[in-house]
Formats: C-alpha cells, structure tokens, sequence
C-alpha cells in the first residue's frame, strides 16, 4: 500500500493484524473477525490470519 489508512474494518472470517508502519514493522494491532479498528488509527500494512 502506497498510503496511510484509517479505521480498518475486518470483514474477513479470520483475525487480522494491522500494523503502524510498511513491511509489517511498527505497532501492532488485532482485530477480530467482524470487528473495526477506532476511526482515527492509521496503519499502513496487514496480516491476515497471524499466528
């Protein structure tokens, strides 16, 4: 992704881990399936089904 986002919603049937920074580096963040993130957290990558 070549830009920040804002408020993730996972609409996925899996766990989804949104990171602050690309390549997966920063801090981390979980979300559940079905869940959204809080309207003003920005994330720039993402891992679908973490371990």
């Amino acid at each position: 992704m070549a830009q920040e986002a804002h408020g993730a919603r996972d609409s996925a049937k899996k766990p989804v881990t949104l990171y602050s920074r690309k390549k997966c580096r920063g801090t981390a963040s979980r979300r559940a399936p079905g869940h959204a993130a809080p309207a003003g957290q920005k994330f720039a990558s993402l891992t679908i089904n973490p371990r």
